[in-house]
This record gives structure tokens, sequence and C-alpha cells, in this order.
């Protein structure tokens, strides 16, 4: 196991490789325990490439063993192992639990099975395994690294050596052909299944719900749906969240409500994680009083998850609906504890989008003496915010905060305070984000040069626009048609022509040649010139 100077090496940010090496130095062999721990550490310090690392690395050490097994290369005594067969895991995150893995023979007999008790080996001289559960093992472990071809072989060698295939082994089966593409073949062994006497159950209609919905064949999902009571099984949790879930992203609204009608007549009740997608549903559709009465039933059931009511906010946001999303906010819950900080960033994105600035300035600043505190999200979304409005020098002065308090600005946060001065013409202060920009290691995008380029043209300071037209260029950005149009723009404001005529010439060599903007520009060109017959030209050619 993970001894106390190994976790405070990982709160304190241990590397992914550094643990391995430990591990190999000290000929330990980490247990299933040991990996939940590392993803949850990694998870909650908001690491989730080495998360899914440890993840990764946990199947592969699984699959390892497992070759080094059947090669009579692993003894678990001389690793120093001693797991209990009924080792329970942490983590849900595989389809099939590692319990599974840790009830075959390669753990029952300690990594040694006497000779007398083995299969016949093959001729490369590997054991046989004998236990149907380590065979599940193995085909998971191949679906789980996309080798579909692997686990099929495994599957066919486990027919050919007689060992007893049982409805694990089907439903992985299933799921691995399914997610390949291969659902005639998913189809094909559930006919296998009954050949040879093993019952479908839940799981097994659940998982070809699944794969015909993300196929796109809601038709076929909704029949296995139907099929699990015509065979006499009943819908589960699992069941009823992937039909809702399906049924919801589609607006189906009359075939949701027969669902939920469904589970209420069998005393289900409607997950927590089905609620906010069934809201967004109906708040899309139009259908805001039936949303709250979904809200206030399964209230009766107690409290949710920050994470839920961030999608609900959100879900009134997306719409406008502050008032319905603040009803929310602010209501009384069952459950204890703070407000999380998504949820504040969910509500001040309703405020914003209702132009409620004063409110959601108010709630951003509010957030500290709640116990919460803003996050990067919090100062990118305020900041955007006044940036669009009136208040410019509200927004540079909570990105300035924003610094302060050690967060690093998106290239967006940025460039939404330069376009706020530049519509107000104050170019001189769009230069100088545009420089603390640089200064704090974040890189211009496109958008940004375009937002300068047309700001110096319409004031008409074609020097200006010309430079930061180089520093795009030169910075690996290709000229488009927004900002070739502002150039040509800024050329007819000083009735430049051989400029104008220059940017007109480059953009005939972009896909879709000359928009109505720049063929316009250049036609007032040419007529202010008194250039008829030129300006005649471009109208005859666009």
């Amino acid at each position: 196991m993970l001894c106390f100077g190994h976790w405070v090496e990982l709160r304190n940010g241990m590397s992914f490789g550094f643990v391995g090496l430990k591990w190999r130095k000290t000929r330990f062999f980490p247990t299933n325990n040991t990996y939940s721990m590392l993803v949850d550490v990694y998870g909650k310090a908001g690491l989730v490439k080495e998360a899914v690392l440890w993840t990764k690395h946990r199947g592969q050490e699984e699959y390892k063993f497992f070759k080094g097994w059947c090669n009579g290369k692993h003894d678990l005594d001389e690793l120093g192992l001693g797991f209990p067969e009924s080792t329970e895991v942490v983590s849900v995150s595989f389809a099939m639990s590692f319990k599974h893995f840790l009830s075959t023979e390669l753990f029952k007999t300690c990594g040694r099975i006497p000779q007398s008790k083995v299969r016949e080996a093959d001729l490369s001289g590997e054991r046989k395994p004998r236990l149907t559960a380590t065979f599940n093992t193995l085909i998971d472990l191949y679906r789980k690294a996309g080798r579909l071809k692997d686990a099929a072989d495994v599957f066919a060698e486990m027919l050919k050596s007689g060992v007893a295939v049982d409805i694990i082994t089907f439903n992985t089966m299933i799921h691995t052909c399914g997610s390949h593409g291969h659902l005639a073949e998913a189809e094909a062994l559930l006919g296998k299944m009954e050949e040879r006497g093993i019952s479908p159950d839940t799981k097994t209609y659940n998982i070809l719900l699944s794969l015909y919905a993300d196929a796109g064949d809601i038709d076929a999902a909704l029949n296995y749906y139907r099929k699990i009571r015509e065979v006499g099984l009943f819908p589960d949790i699992v069941t009823y969240r992937a039909v809702l879930h399906i049924l919801c992203e589609r607006k189906m609204v009359w075939e949701v409500e027969a669902v939920i009608e469904d589970m209420e007549k069998s005393g289900a009740r409607i997950d927590e994680h089905s609620v906010p997608v069934i809201m967004k549903m109906y708040v899309d559709e139009g259908l805001v009083e039936r949303a709250k009465i979904i809200y206030a039933k399964c209230q009766l059931d107690g409290g949710f998850s920050s994470r839920t009511y961030a999608a609900i906010i959100d879900a009134y946001a997306e719409k406008g609906l502050w008032g319905e999303a603040e009803a929310v906010f602010m209501g009384k819950r069952d459950s204890a504890g703070k407000k999380d900080v998504m949820e504040y960033n969910v509500m001040v994105k309703a405020y914003g989008k209702a132009k409620l600035y004063d409110k959601a300035f108010s709630l951003f600043k509010g957030m500290r003496s709640q116990g919460t505190w803003p996050d990067e999200c919090s100062y990118n979304s305020i900041v955007q915010m006044y940036s669009g409005g009136n208040d410019i020098d509200q927004a540079r002065s909570i990105l300035v905060e924003m610094q302060e308090a050690g967060f690093k600005p998106h290239c967006l946060t940025f460039s939404a305070v330069i376009a706020g001065y530049v519509r107000l013409v104050r170019l001189s202060d769009a230069v100088d984000v545009y420089h603390e920009m640089v200064g704090s290691g974040v890189k211009a995008n496109e958008v940004v040069y375009g937002t300068l380029i047309n700001g110096f043209a319409e004031s008409g300071k074609v020097g200006e626009a010309l430079r930061y037209f180089s520093v795009m260029e030169e910075c690996g950005f290709s000229a488009n048609h927004i900002v070739l149009t502002s150039l040509i723009k800024a050329y007819s404001k000083v009735g430049c022509l051989e400029g104008a005529k220059e940017m007109y010439e480059r953009m005939k060599d972009l896909e879709g040649g000359p928009d109505a903007i720049a063929s316009n520009g250049m036609i007032s060109l040419y007529a202010d010139l008194g250039m008829v017959s030129e300006a005649k030209l471009i109208f005859d050619a666009f």
C-alpha cells in the first residue's frame, strides 16, 4: 500500500513516473485501493490527464500480470502480496468491477497452480486459464484497450477450451462489438446467448439500448427499452437514465412523459443526473411550468449536488430566464453546506445574459462572504460581461484583480477588453491591454489583431493598422476577408488607391474571392476619385 510519505508527496504534485519507479525499486505491487487513491488524489487536484493515466496503468498492470502468469513468470508471494479474496474497489469507473479480476485463479492460487491441476498447456508451454472469471477479465481488458480482435480471439479460445461462458461474458462481448460499430455481431451474440440457455438480463438490454442510441437508431433503442418488460425483467436506474437522456436530447416530450409515468407506476424515482436533462428539454421547448413541476417533485426526494443545481440554473440561464435561475439559486435546500463556485458562475451568466450587470457584480463580490472563492471562470465571465457593456474600465479593473489573484486570463478575456476599448475609440487603452496580454505570456489570436487593425482603420490611422497587420503575419496568421476589408477601408479613408488595390488583389487569392463589403468599398473609392469605368468593372465582375 502507499505509505504516508508517498501520500504527502502526491498531495504536493508527485509525478506519475516517480510513483511507478518507487514501486519497481521496492518490488511492492500496487493494490486496487492504491490505484483508486491515486486516481482520487489527482482528480481532486484537477490533474485530469494524470488521473486518466493511472486508470489506464491499472488496466495495463492487470494485463501484464495475466500474461506473466500464463508464462509462469509471476509469483505473488515473491512480490510480497497478500490480497484477501473479497477485496472491493472504491472506484466504479470500469464497466466490469476490478473484483472480477481478483476472483480469477490468478489471485485465488496466489499465482501458483500445481502442475497436477493445470489444464493442458498449448505448444508454447503457456498455462491455460480454467475459470470463466479469468477469461471474462481478459476480454474486458481488451475491450477497454479497444482491441476488438484480441477480445474476439479470447472469446473463441474460451469456447474451444470448453470453459463455461456466462452472462458477463456475453454482455462484455456485446458491448465490445457494438461499441466498435459492429451491431449485427452484437445482435448475433444475443442469439447465441439464447442458444446456450443463457437469458439476457437487464444489463444486456441496457447495453443494446445505449449502443443503438449512440448509432442514432432511436427506434431500435426504444425497442430494447420496451423489450425489458416484455421478457419479464424490470428497468433499473441505468435503463431509465439512458432512455430519458436519449429522448430529452431529441426533444421527444410526449415520450419522456410516458417514461416518467412508467417510472411512477413502478415506484422508481428520477435519478439526480436526469433532472437537469429533463428540465433543459422543457425549458428549450418553452414548457417552463412543466420544468418547475419536475424540479419541485424531485426536490421532495432530497436535495441535489452542486453540479446538478448548476446544470439546472444553466438551463434557465441559456434561455435568459434569470428569474427562474435565481429562484433555484436562492431557494432553500435540504443539503447542507455552502454553494459551490460553479453555481455562482452560472448565476453570473444568467444575470449577464439579461444585462443585469449590477446584480452580477454584486453576486460576484459577495461570494467570499459566503465562503466561496471566485475561480478563473468567475473572473473570465465577469470581465467579458462588463466588456460587452459600457463600463469597460470596470472590466479592466477586474482583469487586473484577476491576475493579482494568481489567475491567467484567457485570450478571449483580453480580446473582449480590447474590443470594448476599440468600440469606444479608446485605441491607446486597447493597445495597453494588448501589451499587458503579450507581457503575461498569453498569445494574441487573429481576432485580437483583427480588432486592432479594424479600430485603427476606422480612425484612418493606416500606419498603425498596417503595423499590426505585419505583426499578425509574423505570428503566423494569414490574412482573411475581415482584415483585408478593414485595410481597404483604411486606405479609402485617406484616398490611397494603390494600397486599397493591393489589398483587393490579395483578397482575390482567398477562397470565395472579394466579398460584397470589400467590393463596395472599392467601388466607392473609385467613384470618389471620378474613376467611373474602373468602378463599373468591379461592379460587373461582382
